[in-house]
């Protein structure tokens, strides 16, 4: 995939499809790069938004890896419409 580095738009998609993917290092990077691409506050609060709670996401699944992969499987479940 062929992203223009210095849209935002672009950054901040590919970001969340890598997200969507299971791949939060790399999102996280891409986050951290459309929060220096950010060209409004509300583009800036949505980036930060997003790249904290990935980090937070990371923090939990490197710190508490049970809890992670009871969240993984919470996830799993709501993307098949409902809850264990």
């Amino acid at each position: 995939m062929v992203v223009d580095p210095e849209s935002d738009l672009a950054i901040a998609t590919l970001a969340q499809i890598l997200l969507q993917e299971g791949r939060a290092p790399e999102a996280l990077e891409y986050f951290d790069k459309a929060v220096e691409l950010a060209r409004t506050e509300a583009e800036l609060l949505n980036s930060l938004s997003y790249a904290e709670a990935t980090r937070a996401q990371l923090d939990v699944t490197t710190k508490y890896p049970h809890l992670a992969e009871k969240l993984s499987k919470m996830a799993a479940a709501a993307q098949q419409g409902f809850l264990p």
